[in-house]
């Protein structure tokens, strides 16, 4: 028997599709647990999740390899790939008896491959992804290389062979802002970086927060007072000048709490959160739509900008009260 998975149900006839190779083909494997990873392309749904504008064919993204008794080995390149990737998909495995095989050799175990349409003889549904992996990991019939178990010879791999497939990608815009987006520390000197300054302003065991203006990228969402950093100005420079010009306050600029490389469709940031405080005046709303002074537990209670996440998981593991 031969396994197909695709996101698509309803499938009697399976179609040769370009992939990767180039080449029209349709992937099969004599292991149904083996496609399971199929399921899900992190690329391509990493860039929908995140608004990544792309119409053009996605690359596949395939982190596996075998171990020596034959077993697919699923690995994470980075930290929760399994989670994003699989958590809350579902899909179909289709099932064939019989294929013509291409004359393509993938170096694959117990992979298959054919040019010409396949008629299915079995359908199976499967409601979630990771679950079905997580119950092929448990009943022996695959193994996960999870990131924080791989091996330091792996993550030496992983330096070497990512600027390559970036370097590689010019014809995927979808691709290379995936791999930026998961290995920003690897790639930063292969596209511009905008720095960006914000504030952590406190008032007693409360912290300033603003929502965006809704005519503005990420519409609506929470953030840190501050903006980019103009030429020739220097970090604290800038936040000074963004916190007069966005609340018409002046503040005193400290130390660095913490600094985060993000990338979004539009822009790639490095932002450098200082703390900071309200040297003189009251803060009014010139540019922002609301504002806010919220204890770190409230966190979860606003929707923040995603270059913020890290941020607040390091604000609330810091300042929490135990």
């Amino acid at each position: 028997m031969y396994y197909h998975a695709s996101p698509t149900g309803g499938i009697t006839k399976l179609e040769p599709r370009i992939s990767n190779h180039n080449v029209p083909l349709i992937y099969f494997s004599e292991k149904r647990e083996n496609v399971l990873v199929y399921l899900s392309n992190s690329v391509e749904k990493f860039c929908r999740e995140t608004g990544f504008p792309y119409e053009g064919p996605w690359q596949k993204w395939g982190p596996y390899g075998f171990d020596p008794d034959g077993r697919l080995r699923l690995e994470e390149y980075y930290p929760n790939a399994l989670e994003e990737t699989y958590r809350g998909v579902s899909g179909w495995i289709y099932s064939a008896e019989a294929i013509t095989p291409a004359d393509f050799d993938l170096g694959i175990p117990g992979a298959a491959v054919t040019a010409e349409p396949v008629g299915v003889c079995g359908a199976e549904f499967v409601p979630d992804a990771l679950e079905a992996i997580l119950e092929a990991e448990r009943q022996g019939l695959i193994t996960i290389l999870r990131y924080e178990e791989m091996p330091e010879r792996m993550h030496a791999w992983l330096q070497k062979i990512t600027p390559k497939e970036y370097d590689e990608a010019a014809d995927h815009p979808e691709y290379r802002y995936f791999l930026r987006a998961k290995f920003p520390e690897m790639l930063k000197d292969r596209y511009p970086v905008t720095d960006v300054v914000a504030a952590l302003i406190w008032d007693g065991d409360r912290f300033m927060i603003a929502q965006r203006p809704a005519y503005k990228a990420r519409p609506l969402l929470w953030e840190y007072v501050g903006g980019k950093v103009e030429r020739g100005e220097t970090k604290k420079e800038a936040l000074i000048r963004e916190c007069r010009e966005e609340l018409g306050i002046t503040v005193s600029v400290g130390d660095v709490f913490t600094e985060v490389l993000h990338v979004y469709p539009d822009i790639t940031i490095r932002l450098t959160l200082f703390h900071a405080a309200i040297k003189e005046g009251t803060p009014v709303l010139l540019e922002h739509k609301d504002l806010r002074w919220i204890l770190p537990s409230e966190i979860p209670d606003y929707p923040f900008c995603p270059a913020d996440e890290e941020i607040n998981q390091k604000i609330r593991k810091t300042f929490s009260r135990s």
